[in-house]
């Protein structure tokens, strides 16, 4: 018994031997893995700028890429507003609204200003900064909303074709200046009385064009009514002119045939030659004045011509109108009387039934081609003789263009300039 509670005693002391030198190894172990560690976390340190220069490259070349699309979207509006601006300077019209005549607008125009009073009534014009309605704006509120609707009237009452772009940034402007003070305050003008003011100024942009538009048709249409009551009264005159001359030569044509009665032979052949003018002029005087009375009654028919001043608007500038006077060129020399420096050169003189018809499809045709695209009164074309022969071509007449432009004044003027003492300072 007692030997063998020795041999458990040895044996106990052995393992526990074994144990104590397991957990001094582990201890060391542990110890070591500690201090990997820390060398470890040392390192990370060490290079932790590194990989956080890393990440912030790769986060700015992400914010770049946005930077630079963002840049692109602005390059884009910078370029259509300055392309806007650019078209409203050199008078091209583009209208925000289509409706068909003076009246539709005017009514549309009410009814935006009716709209903007009603935001008013329910007190629905201010705001917090969170877009909550304020029921009982301050008076500084008021004011603020007092001031930017006599700002936004003053800019719609002088708003044109040529600043409408410039006319909606001064309204943004001032929309943005005012609440930028009422922030202040918690308080701004609301977005929907902003959308109103910018709809109320495209209206009367489009408004005031399409006035001026239908002043200018009708100013177009009393300067042709002039023109054909001109024509008429022309056509006039010379009909009672021509009825004069003939009663004057029917009268002499009686008188001399009543002379040839009772004349012998010889008598009569000297006579004859006599009557058989005064038969002429009389046929000459009945025919002049059927044209006459015809072109009274027919103030459609008449002449469409194409001149040009090289010396007032230079090479391939024609001017394209009509005349329905008896003698065309009357109105040609009228035109260089004293508007322009120099006379006009006749390059064709196309009669027809219906000049105004003619007239307008060249005009039609070229459109494009104007050098005044406002003022269609402007008659003015930057196009080539051929290419307005080839035009009345297709429309059924054969004119006799003469391409050749005297420009006898022109060409003296540039000779006297350039003799000695002559020169333009």
């Amino acid at each position: 018994m007692f030997f063998t509670m020795l041999i458990l005693a040895v044996a106990f002391v052995f393992l526990a031997q074994q144990l104590y030198e397991k957990w001094k190894e582990n201890t060391a172990l542990k110890g070591e893995l500690q201090n990997e560690k820390y060398r470890l976390n040392a390192e990370l340190q060490k290079y932790a700028p590194i990989v956080d220069l890393e990440k912030e490259i790769a986060n700015l070349k992400e914010s770049k890429g946005a930077l630079v699309a963002e840049v692109g979207d602005l390059r884009s509006l910078s370029a259509e507003y300055e392309l806007k601006i650019d078209l409203e300077e050199m008078g091209f019209y583009q209208p925000k609204f289509r409706f068909d005549d003076v009246l539709q607008y005017e009514e549309a125009l009410d009814l935006v200003r009716e709209a903007q009073k009603e935001l008013v009534r329910q007190k629905k014009v201010i705001e917090d900064l969170n877009g909550r309605t304020v029921n009982k704006p301050s008076d500084i509120g008021k004011l603020a909303v007092g001031a930017f609707n006599g700002d936004a009237a003053n800019i719609v009452e002088s708003v044109s074709v040529a600043n409408f772009e410039k006319s909606k940034e001064k309204v943004l402007s001032t929309f943005n200046k005012i609440n930028g003070l009422l922030s202040d305050q918690g308080l701004a003008i609301s977005k929907t009385l902003l959308e109103l003011k910018i709809k109320e100024l495209a209206l009367v942009y489009d408004f005031k064009e399409q006035e001026r538009k239908a002043k200018e048709e009708q100013a177009a249409i009393k300067e042709m009514m002039r023109e054909e009551e001109d024509a008429r009264t022309e056509a006039e005159e010379i009909r009672i002119e021509a009825a004069k001359e003939k009663e004057r030569f029917q009268a002499a044509l009686d008188l001399a045939r009543k002379e040839l009665e009772g004349k012998t032979a010889e008598e009569r052949a000297k006579h004859e030659a006599e009557v058989i003018e005064l038969q002429k002029k009389l046929e000459e005087a009945t025919a002049k004045e059927d044209r006459a009375t015809s072109m009274a009654q027919i103030t459609r028919e008449g002449h469409v011509y194409i001149i040009s001043n090289i010396g007032s608007f230079g090479e391939n500038v024609l001017k394209i109108g009509l005349t329905r006077r008896t003698d065309p060129m009357e109105r040609v020399r009228e035109l260089g009387d004293a508007a322009v420096p120099f006379q006009f050169d006749v390059h064709a003189m196309i009669p027809a039934k219906d000049a105004p018809s003619l007239e307008n499809a060249l005009h039609k045709k070229f459109d494009l081609k104007r050098l005044n695209k406002v003022n269609h009164r402007k008659e003015f074309f930057r196009v080539t003789l051929d290419e307005i022969a080839h035009a009345c071509e297709e429309l059924g007449h054969q004119p006799k263009i003469t391409k050749v432009a005297e420009a006898a004044e022109y060409k003296a003027t540039k000779d006297i300039e350039k003799t000695p003492g002559n020169k333009a300072a």
